[in-house]
């Protein structure tokens, strides 16, 4: 059975330096069996798991990852050139069910995460494409050629955004809906994502009917401009469309195309220069001329049929309005955030969006100005958007293992607690003294402790994200319960000193010694 800790820990792997040498192998082999890869993969601290502990990790996330295998990976990352997109995907596969990680936006420093963002992201904002979407797609065709069960899709921050993406396409393509957990995810549900130019596909028009035009890049993009150019200036002035991705509703008895005269002068000139060939590779050897073997009628005839642009029309009116509507998605895009992340505050998700600190409330997401997404931004960043603020809502032991709870870990918890001991303020002598000393938890002394306890996480000035939750799950213990769980904080006695699990890690920092 796959998890939703699978999703969130593969997600996070996609953050980490694997190389082309690692598909094939298991992540058994590569995190934990292969001192050098360990150590290239594992090395702490990172953007995702932050400050510290490669035994941990191993001890935390083993049964999990062991038995999953890399099977592609795709890079396009700044640090191998400068030209390029900052694109990284990469597929897991375990008992033929894949599982496809993309990279999001990556925040080792504030200047990456600030380029990425108006580089990529903003461009969302705009109604422009980012290229990461499209490469996201180019890998998840290639993935999909791999005999598999089932195919699903994870991704934080932009990769996340990247995951809906994928689905769309996925969707539009005919391929199905595949299932995918996105953490804190950029949203696309947005003007400017699809449009007519999805559905019109000059590139696989071109690929099916002419393949050696791409042979001739130059002419290539010429032409493809000038079809578009021309096809919606044509449906706009004919009152077809409002816009490119607002279609009217037209019978076929009402449609009409024809390229006028200009139009298919202009595409002759485009073809040819002064009766000479552009494309010197489509004459006929044979005949060594500059006779072209794709004329510019035979180009109209299968670019500009009425009937596929009508058909495609009606396609595209069907499926963006199905888009807007989002319900089809719903039960298949699953989008974790927490409220207070700067996602929450730009474009709203494809599919169901449920705030972790909400208790998996789902969210209605509205759009907001501008100016309150750079505060956001820069606001939370570091503080709500990386994985440390869903880890907390994990189980990892019971029937619930790996699964995704309403409220925080009791395991959480303690470790937050022990860190309000560690601070030792606002705590009596007699507390600590009990603390310290392991003494037993009973029925006449716990009143006090408890009691003792809650003013003190009530005025401690400690970092803590989730101290407000974690007041208000222990004022509603009863002995059993807050017994369970200060048998857990007792155990936790090293900590900061030694970490003991996952919890101390995201817990206590360098800094806070």
């Amino acid at each position: 059975m796959i998890t939703e800790l699978d999703y969130l820990v593969l997600s996070g792997l996609s953050y980490g330096n694997f190389k082309k040498e690692d598909i094939g192998l298991s992540l058994e082999e590569i995190l934990f069996l292969n001192n050098e890869s360990k150590k290239r993969l594992l090395s702490f601290p990172n953007e995702v798991w932050s400050y510290g502990g490669r035994d941990i990790f191993q001890k935390t996330f083993h049964t999990f990852l062991c038995e999953w295998k890399v099977i592609g990976i795709m890079d396009d990352t700044y640090k191998q050139g400068t030209e390029k997109t900052g694109f990284y995907g990469i597929a897991f596969e375990k008992n033929k069910q894949i599982i496809i990680s993309y990279r999001g936006t990556e925040v080792s420093s504030f200047g990456e995460a600030y380029k990425d963002f108006i580089e990529t992201d903003l461009l969302i904002g705009v109604d422009r494409k980012p290229k990461q979407l499209e490469q996201g797609v180019e890998f998840y065709k290639k993935i999909l050629k791999i005999e598999h069960e089932s195919i699903a899709l994870t991704g934080h921050s932009l990769g996340g955004g990247i995951a809906q993406y994928v689905a769309l396409i996925s969707d539009l393509g005919g391929y199905g809906i595949p299932k995918v957990y996105t953490w804190n995810a950029i949203g696309i549900n947005k003007v400017g994502i699809l449009n007519l130019e999805d559905f019109l596909e000059f590139d696989s028009i071109a690929e099916r009917k002419f393949p050696s035009l791409k042979n001739n890049e130059m002419l290539y993009k010429r032409v493809k401009n000038y079809y578009y150019s021309y096809l919606f200036k044509n449906l706009k002035k004919n009152n077809y469309i409002k816009d490119k991705e607002s279609i009217k509703k037209i019978s076929k008895l009402e449609f009409k195309f024809e390229l006028d005269e200009d139009a298919k002068k202009k595409l002759e000139n485009i073809f040819m220069i002064s009766n000479k060939s552009m494309l010197p590779f489509f004459a006929k050897k044979e005949e060594q001329k500059n006779e072209l073997i794709m004329s510019p009628k035979v180009f109209i005839e299968d670019f500009f049929d009425e009937d596929m642009i009508y058909e495609e029309l009606i396609r595209a009116r069907k499926f963006i309005k199905k888009f807007k509507k989002n319900n089809k998605y719903d039960e298949y895009i699953i989008n974790f955030v927490h409220s207070e992340d700067f996602t929450i505050t730009l474009y709203p998700h494809l599919g169901s969006t449920y705030a972790i600190n909400k208790g998996l409330v789902r969210l209605d997401e509205k759009l907001n100005p501008f100016l309150k997404k750079m505060y956001a931004f820069t606001k939370s960043i570091r503080s709500y958007h990386m994985y440390q603020v869903f880890l907390p809502f994990f189980s990892f032991e019971g029937e619930d293992r790996g699964q995704i709870k309403k409220e925080l870990s009791i395991d959480y918890i303690a470790t937050e607690v022990r860190k309000v001991i560690y601070q030792e303020n606002n705590l009596s002598d007699e507390f600590l003294g009990f603390y310290y000393n392991s003494l037993e938890l009973d029925s006449e002394n716990y009143y006090k402790i408890k009691k003792t306890l809650l003013h003190g996480m009530g005025m401690t000035k400690a970092d803590i994200k989730y101290l407000k939750e974690s007041i208000v799950i222990i004022k509603r213990m009863n002995f059993e319960e807050f017994k369970k769980l200060w048998k857990k904080v007792q155990k936790k006695v090293g900590s900061p000193y030694m970490k003991k699990d996952i919890y101390d890690l995201i817990s206590f920092h360098e800094r806070d010694k």
